[in-house]
């Protein structure tokens, strides 16, 4: 879905300025690279403001953006698997509700995870930690999903762009 649409868009792109020095396929991959996320992020948002867990989405997504710009992690082999696993994933987050000893033993069981499979911890560590104080079932669902990616791309040798956009 998400390949099929930005090809269409860079042939009509093309189409229009023949003599551009762009390829279709480079073009067709940038707006991939950009639609993806754009997509993840609108779709969710709608989601959330549907199922009046607006506030909660945002912070879940926020969370996982984070977690992901700080440590890397797990890439699909399309787009449209990407898109779809992510709006998935960051839609249900918000409505788990988890008790608070379940969010503390989720919250240091992800910090060893975390430990144990990424020597750069960053801002990622510090928003784990203090999960303990906040108690958030939003963030430490979106920091264990995320951890669990990150194992399969360990695991299983998947490269992972550390720098990649958050979806």
């Amino acid at each position: 879905m998400i390949e099929y649409l930005s090809r269409r868009i860079a042939l009509s792109i093309k189409k229009a300025d023949p003599q551009g020095n762009v390829s279709v396929d480079v073009m067709a991959y940038q707006l991939g690279y950009w639609l993806n996320p754009t997509a993840i992020v609108v779709l969710t948002l709608v989601i959330g403001w549907m199922t009046e867990a607006f506030i909660e989405t945002i912070i879940g997504m926020l969370a996982f953006c984070v977690f992901r710009r700080d440590i890397g992690g797990f890439h699909f082999s399309s787009l449209t698997i990407c898109f779809a696993v992510s709006t998935l994933l960051l839609s249900i987050i918000p409505h788990i509700v988890l008790n608070d000893v379940t969010v503390i033993t989720l919250t240091i069981i992800s910090g060893m995870l975390l430990i144990v499979f990424r020597r750069e911890k960053g801002i990622s560590l510090l928003l784990l930690i203090s999960n303990i104080y906040l108690k958030s079932d939003v963030i430490v669902l979106a920091f264990f999903i995320h951890m669990i990616f990150v194992i399969v791309q360990q695991i299983g040798g998947e490269k992972g762009n550390e720098t990649e956009t958050c979806s």
